[in-house]
């Protein structure tokens, strides 16, 4: 009888869509592009010559690259891309945010890429989340 429990649990779990994504954040990206927010903020994003460069933006084009995802850049300054990342215009911010900014309160910080940043995303989980922690996990950054 306990397996039969244990099964049924597992089937249960198997049929739910965890973690739950109520803005289809991912299929959005994948099927039209990965929208980044970017603040200059050297060393993680600078600007040269109009291109953003740095540690930050070869993280997400390596993130971008394993999941077959375009990406579209948006340069800015931290509370109108806030505002952006609040509507869902956004799916990523990026800017050298440390993990206890002032922001967490507006948006979701992830797992730390080093020892102490990270990128932001809209509150609540979804699989956009999932999936850049997962990247980040497996690439993590030295310091």
């Amino acid at each position: 009888m306990k397996h039969v429990l244990v099964i049924a649990f597992i089937l249960v779990l198997a049929g739910c869509s965890f973690p739950k994504d109520p803005e289809n954040s991912f299929e959005k990206a994948k099927n039209d592009e990965l929208k980044i927010g970017i603040i200059e903020n050297p060393p993680f994003i600078t600007f040269i010559n109009g291109k953003a460069e740095g540690p930050e933006i070869e993280l997400i084009k390596g993130f971008a690259r394993e999941n077959n995802l375009k990406i579209s850049f948006t340069k800015g300054n931290e509370s109108g891309l806030i505002e952006e990342l609040q509507k869902y215009k956004l799916h990523i911010l990026s800017g050298g945010f440390e993990k206890g900014t002032i922001w967490k309160k507006e948006a979701t910080p992830t797992a730390p890429y080093d020892n102490s940043h990270v990128f932001l995303v809209p509150k609540g989980k979804n699989r956009l989340l999932q999936h850049l922690e997962t990247y980040i996990l497996k690439n993590q950054v030295k310091e």
